[in-house]
């Protein structure tokens, strides 16, 4: 689904924005998918609106679907990270990508990461 939808939105955008026209369709899809692999969507913020929004630090956690050792949720247009537990030091940190709606069967669960992510 990840690919087939940036394969549709390069399609469309290099068809109705002139700065796309600059990049070529498979580097225009890569950066699509490297956006929506890395991006958090639909903070219940008040600032973002629910918009999927791309954060340079959080692209940076680890996915770990059961016990991650960090939760995320918005704040005031900002994502904001929070140990659940202690961490050593030099350990990866972790967030489940699905964020809350992780807490769910595993066969949900895979379906959610495979629907939005691209993998179980």
């Amino acid at each position: 689904p990840i690919i087939q939808s940036a394969v549709s939105a390069a399609e469309w955008c290099l068809q109705h924005d002139d700065a796309c026209a600059r990049l070529s369709r498979d580097d225009l899809v890569r950066a699509l998918c490297v956006f929506a692999l890395n991006a958090f969507g639909f903070l219940a913020d008040g600032k973002t609106q629910g918009a999927t929004s791309l954060f340079v630090i959080g692209s940076k956690f680890s996915h770990r679907c059961l016990r991650p050792n960090c939760c995320f949720h918005g704040q005031d247009g900002q994502l904001a990270f929070r140990a659940v537990r202690d961490i050593a030091p030099g350990e990866v940190l972790t967030i489940c990508y699905l964020g809350p709606w992780g807490a769910c069967s595993t066969r949900r669960r895979k379906q959610l990461l495979m629907e939005s992510k691209g993998f179980v």
